[in-house]
């Protein structure tokens, strides 16, 4: 049987840390969230945020923009509210509407208070090394994958499904920086199940469900399942791997819900923690 990786357990330790170092603070920090019209997926999610900031003792602020938004309108709003000193980080929520382009949406959250670090000079950052934080989903599969690999990654062979900007390929860079040997997979990778199964450690994060099975992972790998899809037959969430297929053969998995999901929120007010940190020296 597989170590089930309890993201909640590890979310809960990373929250008890964000709430004493809030507490040294000289002052509450703010996160300010700005949501483009309106996704009932996300309105969830920034609730979910807000009862966590509150818990925490973060300060928590929803500005919420008509649909028709502009670019220039979203700049000037953000350049508004990152005027108050208390402001310690800010960040765009997703979707934006079809006719504002995410990446020059990015490009107007200041670097200092990029607290989910999606601009390009947080990714320079990251690059060379000299990052304060990180993306969020990328940190929590990291944290994910250490539980389950006894602490330390060190010398692991990590597959990663996914080149996406948020979680492949920051996910990348964070497993060289700890000394690990991470390969990308993606949909031009040959024989991507062969690479995969020979790995000691499988990252899944596609957003295709049930995608990864049994004959993609090795004997003892740890398997790491970023992906959260709506199962309309079976009226839940299910991740991009068969945990019923794969758990027998993993020496530790991450279940859906349950495993990345929450660390990655936890991981947010500690990137805010860092923030406001940098913010009082």
């Amino acid at each position: 049987m597989a170590q089930i990786i309890d993201g909640k357990a590890l979310a809960r330790t990373i929250r008890e840390e964000v709430k004493r170092g809030v507490q040294s603070l000289t002052s509450p920090p703010r996160l300010i969230a700005i949501q483009v019209g309106h996704d009932d997926a996300s309105a969830s999610y920034t609730r979910s945020q807000a009862r966590t900031a509150e818990k925490l003792g973060i300060t928590y602020h929803l500005e919420t923009l008509p649909a028709e938004t502009s670019l220039d309108d979203l700049d000037r709003a953000m350049k508004e509210l990152a005027k108050a000193d208390d402001v310690a980080g800010l960040m765009l929520q997703a979707p934006l509407p079809p006719h504002l382009d995410a990446v020059a949406c990015r490009r107007l959250i200041p670097l200092d208070l990029d607290v989910e670090a999606v601009t390009e000079a947080a990714a320079g950052r990251l690059f060379h090394g000299t990052h304060r934080v990180a993306p969020c989903t990328a940190v929590a599969a990291l944290e994910c994958l250490r539980a389950g690999a006894g602490g330390d990654v060190t010398g692991l062979h990590v597959a990663i499904f996914g080149r996406s900007a948020i979680v492949g390929k920051p996910l990348a860079l964070l497993l060289l920086q700890a000394n690990a040997s991470p390969t990308i997979l993606h949909t031009r990778t040959r024989e991507p199940a062969r690479i995969a199964a020979s790995a000691d450690a499988v990252v899944v994060a596609v957003g295709r469900p049930r995608l990864v099975g049994a004959d993609m992972v090795g004997e003892g790998a740890v398997v790491i399942d970023v992906g959260t899809n709506w199962d309309t037959t079976a009226n839940r969430l299910v991740g991009d791997v068969r945990f019923d297929e794969v758990e027998p053969k993993a020496a530790a998995i991450t279940p859906v819900p349950g495993g990345v999901g929450p660390v990655t929120t936890a991981v947010l007010m500690r990137n805010l923690l860092t923030l406001a940190r940098l913010r009082e020296r």
